[in-house]
């Protein structure tokens, strides 16, 4: 229902596909978040492919894509995501636990490589 919603305002809102617009790329992500709250995943992946030049916070769409891949169970593509998300900022503890999600370490020793990896050098 909400997502309706959200849909039928943004078609009020609509600029062109080419000329980014912070507001409307901020009503695009709560689209985005409405859609994933109501576990609508392959309607997520739609969502962020069909406005993907329209986003001006790419961080976010990369988390995003992230939580995404890992709630479809395409952990090979989280843990890419993941790892990028971390090279850009390894201080954020919330990318390595999605590396651990899917990774899925069988022991501690898999799980303290994921972080060593990045904090020791």
């Amino acid at each position: 229902m909400a997502a309706k919603i959200v849909e039928k305002f943004r078609k009020t809102q609509q600029t062109s596909p080419d000329m980014l617009d912070y507001e409307y790329s901020e009503l695009l992500l709560y689209q985005n978040q409405v859609l994933r709250e109501a576990g609508l995943y392959r309607e997520v992946r739609d969502h962020l492919t069909t406005y993907k030049k329209q986003f001006c916070d790419k961080l976010a769409v990369e988390e995003t894509r992230g939580e995404l891949f890992l709630n479809l169970d395409r952990l090979d593509e989280a843990t890419e995501v993941y790892r990028r998300l971390q090279e850009r900022n390894p201080e954020n503890w919330s990318y390595y636990h999605g590396l651990e999600k899917a990774l899925k370490p069988g022991s501690v020793e898999e799980r303290q490589k994921i972080y060593e990896d990045y904090w020791v050098s």
